[in-house]
């Protein structure tokens, strides 16, 4: 299964816990793919 996130979703993670907190930490224990756009990640 793959995810595209967005900035705000990336931001709320890094500042909080929560729902964007959990998808962005599942996204790194591989439960699925974390799809990013170039633009996003400047």
């Amino acid at each position: 299964m793959k995810a595209v996130l967005d900035t705000n979703v990336l931001i709320s993670a890094v500042i909080s816990t929560g729902t964007s907190h959990d998808v962005v930490v599942q996204g790194f224990d591989e439960e699925y793919t974390v799809v990013l756009s170039p633009e996003i990640l400047e």
